[in-house]
């Protein structure tokens, strides 16, 4: 089975072994202030969600101290 393409929050927090709460937290911080490594999000509909290849090379950005 294939890996779908969109991941929601609470398939995007499991991947990243985080709490919903907090992957929800960084989504809003991002939309509120300049982070130097703000979370790769998109809305569809009112729904926060995720692309897997955005989230993996966000973090590999944190690895590498925001290179991009």
């Amino acid at each position: 089975m294939s890996e779908p393409l969109v991941l929601y929050l609470p398939q995007a927090a499991a991947l990243l072994n985080m709490p919903e709460a907090r992957l929800y937290e960084l989504t809003r911080r991002r939309a509120s202030a300049r982070m130097s490594h703000p979370i790769p999000f998109f809305r569809i509909g009112r729904r926060v969600a995720f692309t897997r290849a955005a989230l993996e090379a966000w973090i590999l950005a944190l690895q590498n101290g925001g290179v991009r």
